[in-house]
């Protein structure tokens, strides 16, 4: 209301958009970004195929094609190494107590990292949720067949 009034109107319009996705997305369930973000990706394939994410993941890069495979892959290769890169900011963060340049590193680490976590968590969401849309999981349990 402030930015409006004040003559901001594009400013005012990118903060109402904010908090229209904010309220579209409801209330977190998870004490992470990330964490609500799997969540999310969790019902919509089940919402929209009826699959587990959890237990169709196996089955889905066993028995998928060469492409989504390798795109789930290396979306997965990427949320590893921003976790990794993480952790290793937090090592060198708790090191800049003893040696002060490691403490900027790792502060400048962490900075990157958990950006890079959070793009390599969407893209991983949404690589799974694209792959889970081709490739179905299949609704017969084994053994049935």
């Amino acid at each position: 209301m402030r930015a409006r009034a004040d003559g901001h109107a594009l400013r005012a319009d990118r903060l109402d958009a904010r908090a229209a996705r904010a309220r579209s997305a409801g209330r977190p369930d998870s004490p992470t970004w990330c964490g609500d973000r799997f969540r999310r990706t969790e019902a919509q394939v089940a919402r929209d195929t009826g699959g587990d994410v959890v237990s169709g993941w196996t089955a889905l890069l066993l028995g998928a094609e060469e492409a989504p495979r390798a795109a789930l892959t290396q979306s997965r290769d990427s949320y590893d190494a921003a976790c990794e890169a993480l952790a290793w900011s937090a090592a060198f963060a708790v090191l800049g107590a003893w040696w002060w340049p490691a403490a900027v590193a790792g502060v400048l680490l962490g900075l990157a990292s958990w950006r890079s976590l959070r793009t390599a968590a969407e893209a991983l969401c949404r690589t799974t949720e694209a792959a889970f849309t081709l490739h179905p999981p299949d609704p017969a349990p084994p053994g049935t067949r």
